[in-house]
């Protein structure tokens, strides 16, 4: 059995039908199975071009720049096309495991709930750590290749077109793996269920069956007296729990006697409880 990508919950291996939320699984199951091929392909499209413009142009750097030793040449093709596997890599891996948190992400900011942190934040830290690491590679590619050609003519012209070829080419590779994710979780919205959290009376009756689950109550004694969504997507209940007793007065007579309990229930996104509290009264 796997894990329901509506909930959460477990789906059958045999239908694909999830047991908790009734959703069909038969498409994500598709995607996870036998999508790899194609995934794989796009990414190494959209890493080879990239790479293909980086190679360019340390050819064309090294045909019209100041002369510099084979051996200088030699260090920074090396080095050069070290660190762009070694940053690149990463966005391949990422950009296909993540997919499906991408198109989470997208249900989650379509309703607000990644509102907190503005828009462009990320590209804005991303840019600065970026330039940051073009500063330092270009100084630090200056200092190696003078301990290893000293004095060389046009080096630091060189290693600083050089670097701005391998910057260039990275930004170029993140811009192609974040608009494959966005065309893929543009895809995945026309083929999967909306996830849980988008429906808050879906979200708020699985969470309500699973506290009277813990609980051990019964669907007839309880009802919600208070909802609302937090901030992670969540929500937040108040279930009052009502029962009816006969006791015996002052007089000795037989009267009903109502009995009112109220829980606080907490669930994450997923409608799965977090804690159960019972409010005692004020």
């Amino acid at each position: 059995m796997g894990a329901c990508i509506r909930c959460k919950g477990e789906y059958d291996d045999t239908t694909k039908l999830c047991a908790r939320c009734g959703a069909d699984n038969t498409k994500y199951v598709d995607l996870t199975e036998q999508g790899f091929s194609l995934h794989v392909r796009a990414r190494l499209f959209a890493g080879f071009l990239p790479l293909a413009i980086l190679l360019v142009a340390w050819i064309i750097v090294i045909m019209v720049g100041f002369p510099v030793s084979v051996k200088v040449i030699l260090v920074l093709s090396i080095v050069g096309l070290v660190i762009w596997f070694l940053v690149t890599l990463p966005m391949f891996v990422l950009s296909y495991a993540a997919r499906f948190t991408f198109w989470e992400r997208e249900y989650l900011r379509e309703l607000d709930f990644l509102a907190k942190r503005p828009r462009g934040t990320g590209s804005l830290i991303a840019g600065t750590l970026l330039l940051a690491v073009l500063l330092i590679l270009t100084l630090g590619g200056i200092f190696i290749l003078n301990m290893v050609s000293p004095n060389a003519p046009g080096l630091e012209y060189t290693v600083t077109t050089v670097t701005l070829a391998l910057f260039f080419s990275i930004a170029i590779a993140a811009f192609c793996y974040s608009l494959i994710i966005v065309i893929e979780a543009k895809q995945l919205e026309t083929l999967l269920p909306q996830p849980i959290f988008m429906d808050d009376q879906v979200l708020q009756d699985l969470a309500v069956e699973s506290a009277r689950e813990s609980l051990k109550l019964s669907k007839r004694e309880t009802n919600i007296a208070e909802m609302k969504r937090t901030d992670s997507a969540g929500i937040d209940l108040i279930v009052r729990r009502t029962t009816k007793e006969f006791v015996i007065d002052e007089r000795g007579e037989r009267i009903e006697k109502t009995k009112t309990q109220r829980f606080q229930v907490k669930a994450d996104k997923w409608g799965r409880v977090t804690a159960i509290e019972e409010k005692k009264k004020d």
